[in-house]
C-alpha cells in the first residue's frame, strides 16, 4: 500500500537536501530498496518514527537527532520519517513536518568538523 514518508537525502559530495514528501510502498521490501538495504527504526516521538539503513559506516552523515536538548544521534545517508500504528508503517501527515524537522537538523561536513544547521 503506497504511504505518504518524508524523506531527507545526502549526496555523495556530503550535500544534503531539503526533505519532501513523497510516496512509497509500505512493504518491507520496498523500504529495503529505497533504502538500500535492512533497515533500523528509531522512534522520533510518540507515533513517528526514523528509518534510516542498518549500515551506517560508510554513509555520509545527513542530519542529527536532538533529543532532549542535550543527546545527538548522528544519521547517515537517506533518512525516511513516517507514522507508526502499531508494527505498521503508515502515512505521515503534513503536521508532522514541523515536528520532524524540530528535531532533526541537517548536518554540514567541514572537514573533520560539523556545523549543525536549522
Amino acid at each position: 500500500m503506497d504511504i505518504d514518508i518524508y524523506v531527507m537525502d545526502v549526496n555523495e559530495n556530503g550535500v544534503v537536501y531539503f526533505g519532501y514528501i513523497t510516496k512509497l510502498d509500505n512493504k518491507k521490501e520496498n523500504i529495503e530498496k529505497y533504502l538500500g538495504g535492512e533497515y533500523k527504526e528509531i522512534p522520533l516521538v510518540k507515533d513517528i518514527a526514523i528509518i534510516v539503513s542498518k549500515n551506517q559506516e560508510k554513509i555520509l552523515v545527513n542530519r542529527v537527532f536532538i533529543r532532549n536538548d542535550k543527546e545527538r544521534v548522528f544519521l547517515h545517508g537517506k533518512i525516511i520519517c513516517a507514522r507508526k500504528n502499531g508494527e505498521e508503517i503508515t502515512s505521515i501527515t503534513p503536521d508532522d513536518v514541523n515536528v520532524i524537522r524540530k528535531y532533526l537538523k541537517p548536518v554540514f561536513d567541514l572537514g573533520e568538523n560539523y556545523v549543525i544547521g536549522d
